[in-house]
């Protein structure tokens, strides 16, 4: 899943807390996803979370809880989104439709043919495709369930990237220093807040579609780590610039109001189904 959809799904398992502990909720349910910039590697940020969370002890507990609810070992969020249709290391297989099916696996016979529809549009592979609008969409769903969830997230990402919370996650997973440094400046920017504000609508939705599309073209570019991430901190002014353009492609907003109607009929039940199994994980692994 996405920025949002995460967040609000870690809140939901866990439940109210204070201030502090659920910046450090909602900064652990995305910060697997910096694997995307290839500065940490897939597998450990989606299956260590338990180590994790043990490594950085009572202070740091629900940053640690974040990233369990985030992965996909012991069964957290992505779990439920990918199985029997994509793998931490990078492969698609779509599987036979089980009962442990994930969502996308579930929604790709449907969804598959829109993308090949307006595969002009969208620039990427099938299964890349496919994978990324079923999560935008549920993003956007997510968005207009919780009007306040962008800014909460935003916050969150703001308060506590400079803490040593944050550089407890780069030591355990490797990230180098600098890599770090870059990624917080990014995280921060004025580009990352339109991004959590455009889900809002379906229009805004096939822009930051448009804009993740950009920059998986441009991480394949540069494949090496540290190119790509530096790359991506010299851009940001011009990306900021780009997501406060207009869509001139309409033919991805239409894709995308036809998709969203097809998430929307399993949403509400993916969401209910999923938080009782993730609460039952957490209560089953004893982590609060």
């Amino acid at each position: 899943m996405f920025l949002l959809t995460h967040a609000y799904t870690a809140l939901a398992v866990v439940g109210k807390l204070d201030a502090r502990d659920r910046d450090y909720l909602i900064v652990g349910s995305v910060l697997p996803d910096v694997a995307e910039l290839r500065i940490a590697p897939e597998p450990l940020t989606h299956m260590q979370g338990i180590r994790f969370m043990k490594s950085v002890g009572k202070e740091y507990k629900y940053l640690g809880l974040g990233v369990v609810l985030h992965g996909t070992s012991p069964h957290g969020l992505d779990y439920y989104t990918h199985n029997r249709f994509y793998s931490v290391d990078g492969s698609y297989k779509l599987e036979k439709i089980t009962r442990e099916s994930g969502c996308i696996a579930r929604m790709y016979d449907e969804i598959a043919p829109l993308v090949m529809r307006y595969r002009k549009s969208l620039k990427m592979p099938q299964d890349d495709a496919v994978h990324f609008v079923v999560e935008f969409c549920f993003d956007h769903l997510t968005a207009q369930r919780d009007r306040k969830l962008a800014a909460l997230v935003y916050k969150a990402l703001r308060n506590s990237l400079d803490t040593r919370a944050v550089d407890r996650f780069a030591q355990f997973f490797d990230v180098d220093k600098k890599q770090m440094k870059r990624l917080k400046h990014v995280v921060k920017s004025r580009q990352t807040k339109k991004i959590l504000t455009n889900f809002s609508s379906v229009h805004g939705t096939a822009h930051n579609l448009q804009h993740f599309s950009f920059l998986k073209s441009l991480r394949e570019e540069h494949r090496a780590r540290y190119k790509f991430l530096g790359r991506l901190n010299t851009i940001a002014r011009s990306s900021l610039g780009f997501l406060q353009a207009k869509v001139h492609d309409k033919a991805l907003v239409e894709m995308f109001e036809e998709c969203v109607e097809i998430v929307r009929r399993d949403y509400d039940d993916f969401m209910s189904e999923t938080i009782s199994e993730m609460k039952r994980m957490v209560k089953k692994e004893k982590l609060v």
